[in-house]
C-alpha cells in the first residue's frame, strides 16, 4: 500500500473520529440544559402508567404505535432497576400553562434521572445511524470521503442534536429502521429489509410513501420476472412475520384497533377541514391550526404513483435510483411545512445517502440549510419552555424568570401581529421555499440520470 493512500485513510479516520466527537459534546451539552417538557412529559406520565401495570393503551393519550411504546417500557424498567423512582412531577406553579394559548406547553415536568435515561437512549440510536451511513456509503462508493461527508450531514445536523438532546422525540427510531431497511435492500436481505420496513413504518407512517418505490426496487433486483416475483414475496412474508411479532402482545391484550389510534387520532378535524375549507386555510395560515396535511393527500399520493411509475419505465431501478426518488418523494411529502420539523429527519438520512450520486458539498448545504430552518422554527415554538424543567429541579436560573420571560414571548406583539405567531410563519414560508427548491433540484437529477 503507497504512503499517499494511508496517509488519506488516516486523515478519514481522523475526519470520522472529530465528527462523532463533535457530535456527541453538542448532544450532551444541549442534553444537559434543555429539554423540552411537553412530549417529555407525556413521557413520564406514560412510564408511570408501566409502573402501575397499565397496558399499552390503556392511557387515552398515547397516540403511536406500538414500537415506541416497548421501548419506553424497556427503558422505564431499565431505570428502575438503575434506581430511578421518580419520572416527572406536576409543579403548581405550572398550571396555568395547561390551559395556555398554545399547546407546546404544560405543568408535568419530566426528571432529570428519567430525561438522562430517554436521552442517551436517542442519543445512541443517533449514533448507531451515523455508523450505518458511513458502512452503507462505503460499500456502495467504496469512497471514504463521501462516507465521512454523508456522516457529518446526519450526526452533526442542528436538526437532529437538537430532536435527541432537547426534543426528546424519537424520530430517530424511525430512520434507525429505513436506513438498515435501506442496507439490506442493498445486500439483497428482502426478507429482514421487510421486517425493517414494517418497524420503520410502526414507528412513524411516513416511510408508507416510498412503499411502490420499494415494491418496484425489490421486483427488478431479481435476474428475471420469477425471481422478481420471489423477491417481493419474500419481502412481504418479512413485513408479515415482523408485523405479527410486533403486536403479538398488543393482539394478546386485547388492544389491536385501539393500537391504531396513532393514525387517527390527531386527524380527529379532517371532516372539518373538508367541510369548511376556506376558512380552515385562513385558520391554517394565521394560526398553525394546521390539519392541510390531510387535504393534500390525494396529491401526495398521486404523486407518489406517478413517480414510481416513472421509476418503473425507466432503464434505471439502481439502488442509487432508489435513493434519489425515495428523497424527491419525501420532499413532496412535505413541501408543505409541518409543526414539527422532527418530521424530516428521514429527509435529512436520505439527503446523507444522496452523496453516494451527488456532490456531497452540495448535499450538505441542502441539509444544513433546512435543519438550521427547522432548528430555528423549533427554538421559536418551544421557546423559554426548554429551560422549565432546569428551573424546576435545580437553582441555577430563577422559575419566575423563565416564566415572565415565556408568557412575554408568546403574548407579544406589534399593534395586531402576534410576534409568536407571525415569527414562526415566516420561518415556515422560508423552508417551503427551501423545500421546493430542493425537489426542483431533485427533478432535474432524474432528468439527467435517465437521459
Amino acid at each position: 500500500m503507497k504512503i499517499s493512500e494511508i496517509s488519506l485513510r488516516s486523515t478519514l479516520r481522523s475526519y470520522i473520529f472529530w465528527i462523532i466527537v463533535i457530535g456527541l459534546v453538542s448532544r450532551i451539552v444541549v442534553s444537559i440544559f434543555f429539554t423540552y417538557p411537553n412530549d417529555s412529559g407525556s413521557w413520564s406520565r406514560f412510564a408511570e402508567a408501566v409502573i402501575a401495570g397499565s397496558t399499552l393503551y390503556d392511557r387515552h393519550d398515547y397516540y403511536y404505535n406500538p414500537v415506541w411504546g416497548y421501548v419506553m417500557a424497556f427503558l422505564t424498567d431499565l431505570s428502575v432497576i438503575s434506581g430511578i423512582g421518580s419520572f416527572g412531577n406536576q409543579f403548581d406553579e405550572l398550571v396555568f400553562l395547561d390551559g395556555f394559548k398554545v399547546s407546546y406547553y404544560n405543568s408535568m415536568m419530566i426528571t432529570p434521572e428519567f430525561a438522562i435515561v430517554l436521552k442517551a437512549f436517542l442519543i445512541l440510536v443517533d449514533l448507531v445511524v451515523a455508523v450505518l451511513i458511513r458502512k452503507l456509503l462505503l460499500e456502495v462508493t467504496g469512497d471514504g470521503r463521501k462516507a465521512a461527508i454523508g456522516t457529518a450531514i446526519w450526526f452533526l445536523s442542528p436538526l437532529t442534536i437538537y430532536s435527541s438532546a432537547a426534543y426528546v422525540i424519537f424520530d430517530n427510531l424511525e430512520v434507525l429502521f429505513l436506513v438498515i431497511c435501506f442496507y439490506l435492500l442493498y445486500r439483497k436481505s428482502f426478507f429482514l429489509a421487510g421486517s425493517m420496513f414494517l418497524l420503520a413504518l410502526m414507528t412513524k407512517p411516513f416511510p408508507a410513501y416510498i412503499l411502490p418505490l420499494l415494491v418496484i426496487f425489490v421486483f427488478f433486483r431479481g435476474l428475471d420476472r420469477r425471481e422478481g416475483i420471489r423477491n417481493v414475496v419474500m419481502s412481504m412474508f418479512g413485513f408479515l412475520v415482523g408485523f405479527l411479532i410486533l403486536y403479538a402482545p398488543v393482539i394478546a391484550s386485547g388492544e389491536f384497533v385501539t393500537s391504531f389510534i396513532a393514525l387517527t387520532g390527531r386527524v380527529g378535524t379532517a371532516a372539518d377541514v373538508y367541510g369548511g375549507f376556506l376558512s380552515h386555510v385562513f385558520r391554517t395560515i394565521v394560526t398553525f391550526g394546521s390539519q392541510v396535511f390531510i387535504w393534500m393527500q390525494p396529491l401526495i399520493i398521486s404523486f407518489a404513483f406517478i413517480l414510481a411509475y416513472a421509476f418503473w419505465r425507466s432503464d434505471r431501478q439502481s439502488w442509487t435510483d432508489l435513493i434519489s426518488c425515495s428523497a424527491l418523494m419525501f420532499a413532496v411529502v412535505f413541501i408543505w411545512p409541518v409543526s414539527q420539523q422532527c418530521y424530516y429527519e428521514p429527509l435529512i438520512l436520505l439527503m446523507a445517502l444522496m452523496v453516494s450520486v451527488m456532490d456531497g458539498r452540495r448535499m450538505m448545504r441542502w441539509s444544513m440549510l433546512l435543519s438550521v430552518l427547522s432548528l430555528v422554527y423549533l427554538l421559536l415554538s418551544h421557546n423559554f419552555s426548554l429551560l422549565l424543567p432546569l428551573a424546576c429541579y435545580t437553582d441555577l436560573i430563577p422559575l419566575d424568570w423563565v416564566l415572565d420571560n415565556l408568557t412575554s414571548f408568546t403574548l407579544s406583539s406589534v399593534g395586531r401581529i402576534e410576534l409568536y405567531d407571525t415569527s414562526r410563519w415566516y420561518v415556515q414560508l422560508v423552508i417551503m421555499v427551501v423545500m421546493a427548491s430542493f425537489i426542483i433540484s431533485m427533478v432535474r437529477y432524474r432528468k439527467e440520470v435517465i437521459s
